[in-house]
């Protein structure tokens, strides 16, 4: 009983753990954004709005948030000579 007490406890941290390191993500992408914003965020609403999306329902550091999620998904390969 003990064994599986252990096994799903390290079931349950492995899960807590890959939960939150996908949150590390957007919480950065969300910074990064509201840096951003405090510079350009007018220049990027302006180019947004050209694309006809309609920029008042979201602020910077939302967009920022919303691409970092979206690019972490992407995941970059490095093709090696010989393989």
């Amino acid at each position: 009983m003990e064994q599986l007490a252990k096994l799903t406890t390290g079931i349950v941290v492995t899960f807590a753990t890959l939960f939150a390191l996908r949150l590390i993500g957007p919480l950065m992408g969300a910074l990064a954004g509201w840096i951003v914003g405090l510079f350009f965020g007018n220049t990027i609403f302006a180019v947004l709005q050209g694309f006809g999306v309609n920029t008042s329902l979201f602020s910077m550091w939302q967009l920022g948030a919303a691409l970092s999620f979206i690019g972490s998904f992407f995941v970059i390969t490095i093709p090696r000579p010989g393989k």
